[in-house]
């Protein structure tokens, strides 16, 4: 069952006007103690009960069961001395002998009291001593119970189990840390009734009973009552940070402060060195760097600057710079390198600092706003702002909670994170644009190109891309186009278009349409005109070039060879259908894309037999011929004579030949010659035999 002595404790003490320090003084601990009580850090002792229970005139018991409503006294010009005397428990000694004193709240089990006690019945009249004795024993009986139950209460609320598998996980109660959060895309806050706000086009899943929230661009982690974390953006991966009291968001990292002081960290390394650090009180993040009062962890020159100090309430985290808040209320800024110095001068009684880079901002105790910028009409409109409990500021926009719930804000609002104030708020001569809508991406090697419906009334659209420098375009145009060189091939951006009106007097911008796109370089051509011959298990490929190609992927039966050139050849593949890709890659992936993959399917034929040797090779001279004899070679289509280096027969169908001609004879009578005789095959199932030779055959021979 949840714990709700400090929701009583809170509701008694605004009840009666009463500051968390005069409780505090009154109970005679530490405001920081106290504070603790309110918000379930710290549980009370049965002494400290007592006196809370004495100042709020209220029953203890009223104050530890759960399952009742705490009685609001009545207020009146006498409270302040009202008195109850329940944390002076009288001793048997402290009675009189004539009268039976019984005091609101007060327990006894003394043995010796209670003889006291029905000595003193006795002495009575019978009437007397009847209605005495009633009376004892009612006040008893309800002493009895009023015992029972604070005992198990007061058991169960303050002991603490031997076994070490038993922990009890703290409820995480709403305090000042962490109320409100400027996203790029909206603002969001806590109100003290634990509702969590949001204004603007964002939107928000599973941040229900969150009592903290902690922003940084599209990068959002809320805490929970129960101590756990949820997170929208990137680096979330908190599902198992627990036990957690304070979050703080990054650029690329999400942190997290435990109740025993230890940080856990996801996401970038540098800023995520957080492992060893213990007792810490605070966490803060921005770009890749992480401050818990105060170790850091990141690279910025400032950080080395932050480690010096002590006695810091509140962190602010730039890019370029860092301010604190010191407990005396003064604020101190670190610049890195030749950055302007922040002015500061005047700034008292600070509660809390924010800083973008834009702007350095502060929120003063008395509710009054202090800004340092170059952009003289903020700084302007931020002495006219009064009346504020919390702030928080992100690019060139600022956002702040008036002590009435409100939600202003100065600065850039066309991404309307804050409501338009009452000279801009439509009236029935005055209306918001419309949306912008059919938002459609196209890209080429230099530019992606992006156009949507015009907008009736708008002068003008106003384009916002979160790169890593945020790019911001305004056209005239219902287009509008973004280099590549701003963009990284992969990458997911978020792009808002907002229609601006030309006539500002009788139109407001139009609320923000926001589209996720992930860019993807302009694709070189697919591969065409795709040939290959296959031989013997040898597979040869070509094609035609594609412009802008660099070099080709070719995939052959599963195995796959790079070549800078549109021919390749692929060895010992086997016999079958075989499928064939081919990827064109980019010379220049910044610009161009790879193309799309080319797939067909191809016949590599089984390796040819070859054909035997041909044997029986006979020559002879007989009536002035050259006759050559051999035998016959199956599937042989035709033979191949060769006498020497000259080839005289190429296709001598059958198995014979003649050498008729008398130059021929001439030449080779008298001479010593090799011959060779081959079987032709048909070169698709069966492929040249080897040569049959035969030396020295023509010598003298006639």
């Amino acid at each position: 069952m949840t714990n709700r002595l400090p929701e009583k404790l809170t509701k008694l003490r605004k009840h009666l006007g009463f500051s968390q320090a005069e409780v505090a003084k009154m109970c005679l601990v530490p405001v920081e103690q106290y504070m603790n009580f309110e918000n379930g850090n710290q549980i009370c002792s049965i002494y400290e009960l007592q006196k809370i229970a004495q100042i709020f005139d209220v029953d203890i018991i009223e104050l530890l069961d759960n399952t009742v409503e705490v009685t609001l006294p009545e207020l009146s010009n006498e409270f302040d001395s009202v008195q109850i005397p329940f944390a002076n428990i009288p001793k048997s000694e402290d009675f009189d002998g004539d009268t039976l004193q019984a005091t609101k709240g007060f327990i006894t089990n003394d043995p010796e009291l209670e003889k006291t006690m029905m000595q003193q019945i006795v002495a009575e009249s019978d009437d007397e001593a009847k209605k005495t004795k009633k009376k004892v024993m009612i006040y008893v009986a309800v002493a009895a119970v009023i015992l029972i139950l604070v005992v198990f209460l007061v058991t169960f609320l303050l002991k603490k189990k031997p076994k070490e598998e038993e922990t009890t996980v703290a409820k995480v109660s709403l305090s000042e840390v962490n109320r409100l959060a400027l996203a790029t895309n909206g603002t969001i806050w806590i109100t003290d009734n634990k509702e969590l706000k949001t204004y603007g086009s964002l939107k928000l899943d599973n941040f229900d009973h969150v009592v903290q929230v902690s922003a940084f661009r599209d990068h959002i982690l809320g805490l929970k009552e129960d101590g756990t974390v949820v997170c929208q953006g990137n680096s979330c991966d908190v599902g198992a940070m627990s036990d957690v009291t304070m979050v703080a968001s990054g650029l690329n990292h999400s942190v997290a402060l435990k109740s025993d002081g230890t940080v856990l960290c996801t996401g970038t390394q540098d800023a995520c060195a957080v492992g060893d650090w213990k007792d810490i009180e605070a966490v803060y993040a921005g770009i890749d760097v992480t401050v818990g009062k105060l170790v850091t962890s990141g690279k910025l020159p400032y950080l080395s600057n932050l480690q010096q100090l002590k006695d810091v309430k509140d962190v602010a985290l730039g890019s370029k710079s860092a301010c604190v808040v010191t407990k005396a209320g003064g604020v101190s800024c670190y610049t890195t390198g030749s950055d302007a110095v922040i002015n500061t001068e005047g700034w008292n009684n600070i509660k809390k600092v924010v800083i973008t880079n834009d702007f350095v901002a502060a929120l003063g105790s008395d509710g009054k706003l202090y800004v340092s910028s170059t952009n003289t009409d903020l700084v302007k409109n931020a002495g006219a702002v009064s009346g504020l409990v919390n702030i928080a500021g992100y690019d060139n926009t600022l956002v702040a909670l008036k002590s009435d719930g409100n939600l202003v804000g100065l600065g850039d609002n066309s991404k309307l994170v804050y409501p338009v104030d009452d000279s801009s708020t439509p009236t029935p001569n005055s209306s918001q644009l419309s949306a912008v809508t059919n938002v459609q991406f196209s890209s080429t090697p230099f530019n992606v190109e992006l156009s949507w419906n015009k907008v009736e009334n708008a002068g003008y659209y106003l384009v916002k891309v979160d790169t890593e420098t945020p790019t911001e375009i305004k056209s005239v145009k219902n287009s509008a186009s973004i280099s590549v060189d701003k963009l990284e091939v992969g990458k997911e951006y978020t792009f808002t278009i907002v229609a601006m009106p030309e006539d500002e007097n009788t139109y407001v911008a139009s609320m923000p349409t926001t589209m996720k796109y992930t860019y993807q370089s302009m694709a070189i051509d697919k591969v065409t005109n795709v040939q290959y011959e296959s031989l013997d298990g040898k597979v040869t490929i070509s094609w035609d070039a594609v412009n802008n190609a660099s070099s080709y992927s070719v995939t052959l039966d599963g195995k796959t060879q790079e070549t800078s050139t549109n021919k390749i050849e692929f060895e010992s593949v086997s016999a079958g259908e075989k499928t064939l890709k081919i990827i064109a890659k980019s010379s220049d992936p910044k610009k161009y894309g790879n193309s799309e993959e080319y797939s067909s399917t191809i016949t590599v034929k089984s390796e040819r037999t070859t054909l035997d040797t041909p044997q029986g090779l006979t020559m002879y001279y007989q009536n002035n011929v050259w006759n050559f004899d051999w035998n016959a070679v199956n599937h042989a289509v035709a033979y191949e004579l060769t006498v020497g280096d000259i080839v005289v027969a190429q296709q001598v169908i059958g198995t014979k030949y003649v050498i008729d001609q008398a130059d021929q004879i001439e030449a080779l009578n008298d001479k010593s010659y090799t011959v060779k005789l081959k079987a032709i095959g048909d070169q698709v199932n069966y492929k040249d035999s080897a040569y049959f030779e035969i030396n020295n055959l023509f010598k003298q021979q006639h």
